[in-house]
């Protein structure tokens, strides 16, 4: 079978999942977790990604004993392969976790969306080597998870953090995921930071990605819109 082919059948495994009983979803786990933690060659990684995102499609809420190990079991799955030292030709696929976890947990100020933000913290921050994939992944995974400050004050370090990544990273893509974070997480605090950064972006490189993020924030495509 083509790894074409098996990638497709992965993201249809965690879209079946995602809508099926928690034990169906434990299933779909059983068979991706071990091609997730396999050998694959490099040319696979088209399939790993996929396993990624078939993993975070699953649906994992935590109103019952069943669906709350299921969602255990993934995040345990998707942190594992995400620390593994696989080397630089692997990170492409390993940054997708970002991304994946924060589908599966969604925006919340739980021990386990505390972890993740954590740990997601430090790919953003410069002290740290990371890659310019490990960078992005992490900067759209925390603004899909991060509360308001007005919601949460555990969370302003990383509306903090993102302010600062949104100019100071070395990777433009990076910079510009983190401008759109801030308009996800919404509320007063992000639309101070982005108006601040409107203010000095650069009219050909970030001031679109500025304006586009306010516009968002406006709208309330984060928390808002959840909310409502």
């Amino acid at each position: 079978v083509s790894v074409r082919t098996r990638a497709f059948a992965a993201y249809a495994l965690g879209f079946l999942g995602g809508r099926s009983a928690p034990a169906a979803g434990t299933r779909v786990l059983e068979a991706l977790v071990p091609v997730l933690e396999s050998d694959l060659p490099g040319s696979e990684r088209e399939l790993r990604v996929a396993v990624v995102h078939g993993i975070g499609l699953l649906r994992c809420s935590t109103d019952d004993a069943a669906t709350r190990r299921l969602l255990w079991q993934a995040l345990q799955a998707l942190w594992r392969y995400e620390g593994r030292d696989l080397g630089a030709g692997e990170e492409f696929a390993q940054a997708h976790v970002a991304t994946a976890v924060a589908r599966l947990l969604g925006r919340g100020d739980s021990a386990d969306h505390q972890h993740a933000k954590r740990r997601l913290a430090a790919q953003l921050d410069l002290v740290k080597r990371s890659s310019a994939d490990r960078r992005q992944g992490a900067a759209l995974a925390l603004g899909a998870m991060c509360l308001p400050p007005e919601l949460s004050e555990q969370d302003r370090p990383y509306l903090e953090l993102l302010a600062r990544s949104a100019v100071d990273v070395p990777d433009i893509q990076a910079r510009c995921f983190a401008i759109i974070a801030l308009a996800r997480i919404g509320g007063t605090a992000a639309r101070a930071k982005l108006l601040e950064l409107h203010a000095d972006a650069r009219p050909t490189t970030s001031k679109p990605w500025t304006s586009l993020a306010l516009g968002l924030c406006d709208l309330g495509v984060g928390v808002d819109r959840e909310a409502r």
